[in-house]
């Protein structure tokens, strides 16, 4: 009889929970940068703050590199200032900051906000969500990240990964209490393919960083010169390795068919009628810049690397191609292949135009808020 009493309790306060509009979300996020997991962020905020209270607390800055909905509170743990124990204080200011918030939910990106958030968890009495948005035996490598994710992930009531190679990373007891979500296409990509002669462009889009591989497809571009010079490389991004990529193409002398392009925030208008796109990455999560092109309808090659994200969204010379990393003879394969075939370029772009559509931001926002009120309730 009191079991029977107890189930009517929950199950009148789930009922209640669910049916109601309004929820408190706070996320957790070291900087609003541009980036994959920054992008996905915003797209998730501006959607959630119709009708939720919605707040971002970031390690350092407020400023955002992508639009964020003025209903949105912005909060930092460093307030633009510098410390001494700036580690100690920015654990401090977090705890301030939800204890006054009083959230339903804590959503955490990336490895040093989740675990900052999971060490004050059991003080606050707070349900925390750990997103994982990269690969994460990348993420997790260093002994300071591992032994931290370790002692405190088991502390977390949920986990969102973006792939099944992610999630079996982690330990039996993670994976019971996650879910797999992918990256959302921002509506302004998904448009009908260009339909006329595409220009005789290869462009990437990624951060100019050693996680992106860009020696790689210069080298193997360098090959495509032997054989073709009407096929001109785009590189959309910026990064540290700008100076070192610049003087390897000025040493290589291919500044006259590469062009390093910068960031660009109208991609979609850029990239559009380009005729191969890209991703030589060695790791990602689930590629942004891929996705995009993919519902644009470029034909698109990447590489299978882990933790799985190419392979997730890439059938094999069905709307895309798969090669391996830092295989030079594969990409350049891929890469003739679509120039030598158009037809099956243009097949290719078509049906990856045709799959992105599942992933539209209201698909994958309800996907995040159905399983952050099953953790809560």
């Amino acid at each position: 009889m009191v079991f029977r009493y107890y189930n009517y309790i929950l199950n009148f306060n789930q009922l209640f929970f669910m049916g109601s509009d309004l929820m408190k979300i706070v996320f957790c996020i070291d900087s609003l940068n541009k980036g994959g997991a920054e992008r996905v962020l915003s797209n998730i905020v501006n959607d959630f703050c119709k009708n939720n209270d919605v707040t971002i607390i970031t390690t350092s800055s407020t400023k955002s590199a992508y639009f964020i909905d003025k209903k949105v509170k912005l909060y930092s743990l460093d307030n633009e200032q510098k410390h001494h124990f700036k580690n100690i204080v920015r654990v401090w200011n977090l705890y301030k900051y939800l204890k006054k918030l009083k959230p339903n939910a804590v959503i955490t990106f990336m490895p040093p906000q989740s675990f900052r958030v999971l060490l004050i968890k059991k003080l606050l009495k707070i349900k925390v969500i750990v997103s994982v948005r990269n690969d994460p035996k990348s993420e997790y490598l260093s002994f300071k990240n591992k032994i931290a994710m370790k002692l405190l992930y088991n502390k977390a009531d949920g986990f969102v990964f973006q792939t099944e190679d992610a999630k079996k990373f982690f330990s039996n007891d993670i994976q019971k209490k996650s879910t797999i979500i992918p990256n959302p296409v921002n509506e302004k990509f998904l448009v009908e393919p260009y339909k006329q002669n595409r220009k005789k462009e290869i462009v990437a889009v990624g951060r100019l960083e050693n996680q992106k591989n860009y020696y790689f497809l210069l080298d193997t571009y360098k090959e495509l010169l032997k054989i073709r010079k009407d096929y001109i490389l785009k590189i959309y991004g910026e990064g540290k390795l700008r100076s070192e990529l610049e003087n390897f193409i000025n040493n290589n002398k291919i500044n006259k068919y590469v062009k390093l392009m910068g960031n660009n925030d109208n991609l979609e208008k850029e990239i559009y009628k380009s005729s191969i796109f890209i991703l030589p990455s060695i790791y990602e999560g689930m590629p942004n810049a891929l996705m995009e092109a993919m519902a644009l309808g470029i034909p698109c090659i990447s590489t299978d690397c882990p933790c799985g994200g190419p392979k997730f969204l890439i059938k094999n010379n069905i709307n895309g191609i798969l090669v391996e990393i830092n295989n030079k003879e594969e990409l350049l394969n891929g890469i003739l292949k679509y120039i030598e075939d158009p037809k099956f370029a243009e097949k290719c772009g078509n049906n990856a135009n045709k799959d992105m559509k599942q992933f539209t931001v209201k698909k994958i926002n309800n996907l995040w808020l159905d399983y952050i009120k099953k953790i809560v309730s």
